[in-house]
């Protein structure tokens, strides 16, 4: 079944892009913001600790390429793996940001939501693919 606007949900018609979109947005301002601006925000203490944050942008801005790729070749596989990548960083991400609550204390205890919000609805939108809803 194609990945199309016949062929899925109306919620992945909406989620879908949005994913892309975040990917692509986090990406692109991990690799070209500032890195010393970037180091303003204390949430970004455990993530820096692990890798540098040009490295989380370069795997955003690959899934978003291959989220683009996957939406023109209508390619529902394409699309399925970009999303369990992106579901499973965005995991990644919420415990790492999360981390930064006992790294420093001016970090709120909201950090690493975000993340766990994207990724239960990556997961909602696998399923949704998986099980081919129309």
């Amino acid at each position: 079944m194609p990945l199309d606007r016949a062929h899925i949900t109306a919620t992945s018609a909406v989620m879908l892009p949005f994913y892309t979109l975040t990917d692509l947005v986090f990406g692109l301002v991990f690799i070209f913001d500032p890195q010393d601006r970037l180091a303003l925000a204390p949430s970004m203490d455990a993530a820096r600790a692990i890798m540098p944050l040009e490295v989380f942008g370069g795997m955003w801005l690959a899934l978003a390429v291959v989220m683009v790729s996957a939406w023109f070749s209508r390619n529902r596989d394409s699309m399925l793996l970009a999303l369990h990548t992106s579901g499973l960083l965005w995991f990644l991400w919420s415990g790492v940001s999360g981390a930064s609550v006992f790294l420093n204390p001016a970090v709120t205890y909201l950090a690493g939501w975000f993340g766990l919000t994207l990724t239960v609805a990556h997961y909602a939108s696998i399923r949704s693919l998986h099980a081919r809803e129309v």
